[in-house]
């Protein structure tokens, strides 16, 4: 029998805010691509601001963390856009980068479960 002080330790949870949420979610991410790059022996690094990559393999060369890092995410695209010799491909979690202006367009839109 589960005494009742027990049973209510077991119902709690953390109650988080959707920024919170949506922050874990893009950490998450960034995690996977950390592992998979890492794992195939590839470059990249990770800011509080981003994730990135110079290599040129798929599926992208960086994803955002910090919604509210824009200018240092913007200089990240300018860097790989130089680097790369292209357009690099970037996850946006937040919607915050406004790119059209440089070239960019928008492959699909989506929003955080």
């Amino acid at each position: 029998m589960i005494r009742s002080s027990s049973r209510s330790n077991i119902l709690k949870h953390t109650v988080r805010s959707d920024a919170e949420k949506a922050r874990i979610c893009a950490a998450n991410n960034a995690d996977l691509y950390q592992a998979m790059f890492r794992a195939h022996g590839l470059p990249h690094q990770r800011t509080s601001a981003f994730w990135s990559s110079d290599a040129i393999a798929p599926p992208t060369n960086m994803t955002t963390l910090d919604p509210d890092a824009t200018e240092e995410q913007l200089i990240e695209i300018g860097r790989l856009t130089d680097r790369l010799g292209r357009r690099p491909g970037f996850k946006d979690g937040f919607s915050r980068l406004d790119l059209v202006n440089k070239g960019f367009q928008l492959l699909f839109s989506a929003s955080w479960i």
